[in-house]
């Protein structure tokens, strides 16, 4: 089992892995953070396989209760019920269902982490409405980079140690993390392949020159109450297919708030601290 080459654990430094991405260590980096629980489980994919109703393999959704193959950013606003702690945030998060030995496994709750991820908070603007982003890889086939995706069991709220593949919990919580890319092309809001519009960070912090708008980075810590281990399977395949979407349908006014609030004041804003206006 593949083991990351660091361990994340309060220190001001950065996790450097495939294809340039950088972490900042999250215990001080600037962030506002949203919880979310588990809405519903569907074989539909709105960005991969738009209006193609049960075509896809398995997913779970948080976010907009009403996300199905055939949502848009209009018509999750137009909707706006979410299981997310702020009433503001009406975007869709989705990842392939979690079997272990056999027994479906739902994610007892999903963490939204809008991060500064050691860039100049000044350079970094809200994500458009309507943008569209898949992380990770789900016709994978070896280990992805421990950058992207990685599994681990429950600790505390920012150290950690990723694997590869779901390790053994015996405490009976895994953890899947995924990291989205925070450069944007400034031009489009999806690709055709769902990718070439977004990119990583370098390890200097910068967006290459193609996707200049740095935006925040989305990192979803997927919570679920079980032991893992070798029995662990993704409705997409084995663990290393792991990989999430998001389909941003933030109120915008909200999302500024919360980007000049916490990541642009330096602020370490906790789900408590970002459920909205009163």
């Amino acid at each position: 089992m593949q083991m990351l080459a660091a361990t994340v654990a309060g220190f001001v430094g950065l996790v450097v892995g495939v294809g340039g991405i950088a972490a900042a260590a999250p215990s001080v980096d600037p962030r506002f953070t949203v919880r979310c629980e588990m809405s519903h489980r569907a074989k539909d994919d709105p960005i991969a396989r738009p209006r193609q109703h049960g075509a896809s393999h398995a997913h779970d959704f948080v976010g907009n209760k009403k996300t199905d193959a055939s949502s848009t950013p209009k018509s999750l606003r137009k909707a706006p019920s979410t299981t997310c702690s702020n009433p503001a945030d009406s975007s869709a998060y989705w990842m392939p269902s979690l079997t272990v030995g056999g027994y479906r496994t739902s994610p007892s709750s999903v963490k939204a982490y809008y991060e500064e991820a050691g860039r100049p908070d000044t350079a970094i603007v809200a994500m458009p409405f309507g943008l569209r982003m898949i992380a990770g890889d789900s016709r994978a086939t070896a280990p992805q980079a421990l950058a992207v995706v990685g599994w681990d069991c429950g600790a505390g709220e920012d150290q950690t140690t990723l694997a590869a593949e779901p390790p053994s919990c015996p405490d009976g919580e895994l953890l899947l993390h995924v990291r989205f890319p925070d450069c944007w092309n400034g031009e489009v809001l999806d690709a055709s392949d769902h990718r070439s519009h977004v990119a990583y960070h370098s390890a200097d912090g910068t967006c290459p020159p193609t996707h200049r708008m740095a935006i925040p980075r989305l990192r979803l810590k997927v919570s679920y109450q079980s032991e893992g281990g070798r029995g662990a399977k993704l409705s997409s395949g084995a663990p290393v297919t792991a990989h999430a979407d998001f389909l941003n349908a933030w109120e915008p006014q909200e999302q500024h708030r919360l980007l000049r609030a916490c990541l642009i004041a330096g602020q370490v804003c906790d789900a408590m601290d970002s459920r909205g206006r009163p």
